[in-house]
């Protein structure tokens, strides 16, 4: 049961940081589109 949750909490770890990951990617991308068009 333990192996069971620590698998868990380690995928569930893995996809929060993929996602933040993602998110800081997109957010860096808009933001540069965004000082190039002014």
């Amino acid at each position: 049961m333990t192996d069971l949750d620590s698998q868990t909490l380690l995928a569930v770890a893995t996809v929060i940081g993929a996602v933040g990951t993602l998110v800081t990617a997109v957010a860096g991308l808009v933001w540069s589109v965004r000082r190039k068009a002014e």
